[in-house]
């Protein structure tokens, strides 16, 4: 089997690297370790609608909502205008993955990447399905494996640190009353401590949560610290559907964010924002920029175009950089 571009993971940065490359005529394959697309739910379920339009993604929000309570340790609140979409982040996984599939990429579940392979113009990757390992010589590999990213490692990446990563324990919950008209980040201490988040979803739902630097507690878990939010009189009546957890990065992206032929996305690059540890906008962003930058690199059969993905996120992820410029 021979393939173009080789996508491991199937968040949303993967499944739109999958999508930019499959709909440029290029035979690409994305696979995902595990037998369903976006589950376990690993999120806050916030999306901005200015980054869904931007990079031609189409939502189901549950709920929108136009601004954000930011809550200083000391108990100051300020609100400032933030549009969000609250969606259900499972299915909007598997939104993303159909699309690429109908644009043309091919999808395999119960696929994981298990070895780089170094070869002269860059790295085969061992793939194990079905229990048997498939050796694929792409000319492109696309990293979008999270935060625990085994394709970093393998591509020669350094391990995160525990003081890098942030962990967080959530819930999704009903009924509760009243329904919060904005959303909510409330900090513990200082921002690089972390936080708790109470997100409305619209119907009564909600997405709660706690996150914060793994090492900056030892003998307290986030999920001691929602647990304890959860027994306090605005949320002890609602009624808990489901507990999550997760891990992002919170530190610096890597330099550079590629490795010969190997393109680094979303989490799996560290580019989540390590003040809120929004990670959807970045993971977004990433996939299509390193979507067309895999594109340009196999259509002109010039590995140095993959050197474009470095400089077109270091222009479009700068703060008061839009993102139209991908519409295009």
């Amino acid at each position: 089997m021979k393939y173009d571009i080789v996508i491991i993971g199937a968040g949303p940065a993967g499944s739109l690297a999958a999508r930019t490359a499959a709909a440029a005529g290029l035979k690409t394959l994305l696979i995902e370790k595990r037998s369903r697309i976006g589950w376990p739910v690993r999120c806050g379920e916030g999306v901005s609608p200015q980054t869904c339009q931007a990079v031609g993604v189409t939502v189901k929000p549950y709920h929108y909502v136009e601004s954000t309570d930011f809550v200083s340790p000391g108990g100051t609140r300020i609100r400032l205008s933030t549009p969000c979409y609250l969606i259900d982040r499972a299915q909007f996984d598997q939104d993303l993955a159909d699309h690429a599939v109908q644009h043309g990429a091919e999808l395999w579940l119960n696929a994981r990447a298990t070895r780089l392979i170094p070869r002269k113009k860059g790295f085969a990757v061992a793939i194990k399905k079905d229990g048997k390992t498939l050796i694929l010589s792409p000319k492109v590999i696309i990293a979008a494996d999270g935060v625990e990213s085994e394709i970093a490692r393998m591509a020669g990446k350094p391990a995160l640190k525990l003081s890098e990563v942030g962990t967080a324990a959530a819930v999704v919950v009903e009924g509760l009353i009243p329904e919060p008209e904005a959303m909510l980040q409330h900090y513990f201490g200082d921002p690089s401590f972390g936080y708790f988040w109470a997100f409305p979803k619209g119907h009564g739902l909600a997405n709660i949560g706690v996150g914060w630097i793994a090492g900056k507690m030892t003998r307290v878990k986030p999920i001691d610290v929602l647990r304890q939010k959860l027994s306090t009189p605005e949320y002890k009546k609602a009624k808990i559907l489901h507990y999550t957890s997760g891990a992002v990065p919170m530190t610096r992206r890597l330099r550079p964010l590629h490795e010969k032929n190997v393109l680094f996305v979303g989490d799996a690059a560290r580019l989540s924002n390590p003040i809120i540890g929004d990670g959807m906008t970045p993971a977004l962003l990433s996939g299509v920029l390193a979507g067309k930058a895999a594109v340009e690199s196999v259509l002109a059969d010039d590995p140095g175009f993959l050197a474009s993905y470095d400089s077109e996120w270091s222009r479009q992820s700068s703060f008061g950089t839009t993102l139209e410029d991908m519409q295009s």
